[in-house]
């Protein structure tokens, strides 16, 4: 196998430096406890508000979620002092831990707060630092013309104060992320306006910082000397001011730049040397170390000894370990295929098959949290696209108001000059138009508003039941692929049928806002029949259709049965002790209602509750019933009366629990 060389491309494009947000860990932990233990003392005072401003600013990385409760603290005491300066300083605060834990629209919503009382009172340098991170929120979210429209805003705001630093940061800045859109010429431009500028202000970092732009740039043109030469440069600018963390991402740079394989090999060694020394775990370390292990793979492919192998399986399997230690998902993922690959080569298929999995199941992993974090970001757009419309609606209000008052004043002059007769019929003929345009305009935009009501919920009706969850197909798959193994293909082969069926309905289920009932209840025995054979039939199951009740003349909303039979398995029978283990599921037809009643004889819900409390690393509760009260919510909702419920009880023979289920049905 031979490894390509596509990975060098990716580790250079991906560790361009992000605009600079104006906030960092300045101070270990040691200092955090030291100022905690002087704020229980301080003085009710500015400074003790500085303080705890320091101290949630040092948590901004390290614990996010201290970080926001010394911020809203430090807010609340601010506002209470009506000291503006606090204010704008932990709007700002809010708004890089929100950054941080990838809410880009709320960060933007707090960064705004602190320009606008940065800006009433006359606090440039906090106006700039509010727009640098606004610009970079803008960035993390992708849309890139946006934060460029917020660089171009500091330009003349740092003019005007002669304020070179931040005129260098901004057109820094500006050229990585016109690097970013892929435009060469423009990211040379500002490279060279930031190096002007750190030279007029003599800030030797920001020189640094400027050179490395210069190369970066050159980089995209596919100028690769020119960009080499640069990124020495900025290695010798780094080195003079002893900053050894950019050394350390020169030689990096240097490493994935370079041609010849024994130049790249020697800039890695150098570069991890320095790493090892400041901060191994951080993402350009690992990153480094992965690519040491590559370049290592590549030389040592082909070769009759397993020196070479050996080196790369050290620096990959270092790597791996860091990623794991930082909880840095994407490069645990690239790590454990890496290793694949090594393990390939070396001939341990075996290991190199478990490892290739396991990363494939990372990126899944990564891909499903990817999902969650964009439906969250777009239900915090629709909140904050409301505000702004309630926002705009009173300005306009306003507006019409003012507009109004003006008439009132013309119309007195008429009065007074003796036409007033002639002019207040022009005045009620323009009410009556104004009023009528302004119900018709309420009036389409109520339709409008319900309109979009309406595709709102069927969208959060589709994107909820699209989920089928991705480790029980990979379980299953497991469970069939033993059987095989087992020599057991009769086995194998009727359940991957079932299997197939499951999936067919599932997918057929999940297009419709309301699905035959006979077609849902077959599906959920295929896959309780699944989840059986999974377990080695560790438990009995029965299904159970009263004398009233033809479920194939029926209609009900798709996929909701299924979470609660699933949350039986899982959390209820899985792990119980004792035998004759057991669930059962009765359909019941009452009216307009179809009620599905779960027991199961498992652990309980005091058991199950009690055992999530010893271990706070176990998920506090099943997302399958989370999931099924938000769509009644929706249901009820959308068809207007609180029709569906649910409720999840004891068992009252003291053992497992009893679920129940209403729903809304419509003859077939």
């Amino acid at each position: 196998m031979r490894v390509s060389s596509f990975k060098t491309i990716f580790l250079i494009i991906f560790t361009i430096p992000l605009i600079q947000v104006a906030n960092g860990q300045k101070y270990g932990l040691r200092a955090i406890d030291s100022m905690v233990k002087i704020l229980v003392n301080a003085k009710e005072d500015t400074n003790k508000i500085k303080l705890i401003y320091r101290i949630g600013d040092a948590y901004t990385t390290i614990d996010p979620v201290k970080s926001m409760q010394y911020a809203r603290d430090g807010l609340a005491r601010s506002e209470k002092l009506k000291w503006n300066k606090g204010m704008a300083a932990f709007n700002m605060s809010i708004g890089n831990v929100l950054s941080y834990a990838g809410r880009y629209d709320s960060s933007i919503y707090y960064y705004n707060r602190a320009y606008i009382i940065n800006t009433n009172i006359s606090n440039s340098g906090g106006v700039i630092s509010a727009l640098l991170n606004i610009g970079s929120a803008y960035q993390d979210k992708g849309n890139y013309n946006k934060a460029v429209e917020y660089l171009f805003r500091i330009v003349p705001i740092a003019e005007k104060a002669n304020d070179y630093y931040n005129l260098s940061i901004a057109s820094h800045n500006l050229s990585e992320l016109y690097y970013l859109m892929g435009n060469a010429d423009k990211a040379l431009h500002y490279a060279g306006q930031a190096l002007w500028y750190s030279d007029k202000d003599g800030d030797a970092l920001n020189k640094a910082n400027a050179t490395e732009s210069f190369a970066n740039a050159y980089l995209l043109k596919k100028d690769t000397s020119q960009a080499v030469a640069y990124y020495e440069k900025a290695f010798l600018s780094f080195e003079q001011i002893n900053d050894r963390k950019g050394m350390a991402t020169m030689y990096y740079k240097l490493s994935v730049t370079a041609k010849d394989i024994v130049k790249k090999t020697e800039y890695g060694l150098k570069a991890q040397k320095i790493w090892d020394d400041i901060d191994p775990a951080f993402s350009i370390s690992i990153a480094n170390l992965e690519n040491l292990g590559f370049l290592f793979l590549n030389m040592g492919q082909g070769s009759t000894t397993y020196r070479l192998l050996d080196s790369s399986e050290r620096y990959i399997r270092r790597a791996n370990v860091l990623s794991k230690e930082t909880n840095n998902a994407e490069y645990i993922a690239s790590t454990t295929n890496m290793l694949a690959r090594l393990q390939e080569a070396k001939g341990d298929y075996k290991s190199a098959l478990m490892n290739l999995k396991e990363s494939t199941r990372l990126r899944d992993s990564l891909y499903s949290w990817e999902t969650r974090s964009k439906i969250a970001e777009l239900e915090t757009n629709y909140r904050l696209n409301k505000q702004a419309a309630e926002f705009k609606e009173q300005q306009e209000i306003a507006t019409l108001r003012l507009k109004q008052l003006w008439v009132y004043v013309i119309l007195s002059l008429v009065v007074i000059v003796g036409i007033f007769l002639f002019f207040l019929n022009k005045y009620r003929i323009k009410q009556l138009r104004l009023q009528h345009a302004v119900q018709q305009q309420q009036a389409e935009r109520k339709e409008w508003e319900l309109k979009i009501q309406n595709q709102l919920m069927q969208s959060e009706l589709k994107a909820i039941r699209a989920q089928m969850n991705p480790h029980f197909i990979f379980n299953v798959l497991n469970s069939i692929e033993a059987f095989i193994v087992n020599n057991e293909p009769k086995t194998a082969s009727r359940l991957l049928q079932k299997f197939a069926t499951l999936c067919r309905l599932m997918l057929e289920n999940s297009t419709q806002q309301y699905v035959n009932a006979g077609l849902e209840w077959q599906a959920l025995k295929l896959y309780a029949e699944l989840e059986a054979a999974r377990f080695n039939y560790q438990f009995s199951y029965e299904f159970e259709q009263a004398s009233n009740t033809n479920l194939s003349e029926l209609l009900i909303p798709p996929m909701m049965i299924q979470p609660i039979v699933e949350n039986a398995i899982h959390h209820g029978l899985r792990d119980a002790p004792g035998s004759g283990l057991h669930f059962k599921v009765t359909a019941i037809h009452k009216e307009d209602l179809l009620i599905f009643i779960t027991e199961d004889n498992g652990r309980g819900l005091k058991k199950a509750e009690d055992e999530r409390k010893a271990d706070e690393f176990v998920k506090k509760k099943s997302l399958g019933l989370a999931l099924i009260k938000e769509r009644i919510g929706i249901i009820n909702q959308y068809i207007g009366k609180e029709t569906a419920a649910f409720s999840l009880e004891p068992n009252i023979t003291g053992r497992g629990a009893v679920a129940i289920l209403k729903l809304p049905i419509l003859n077939n």
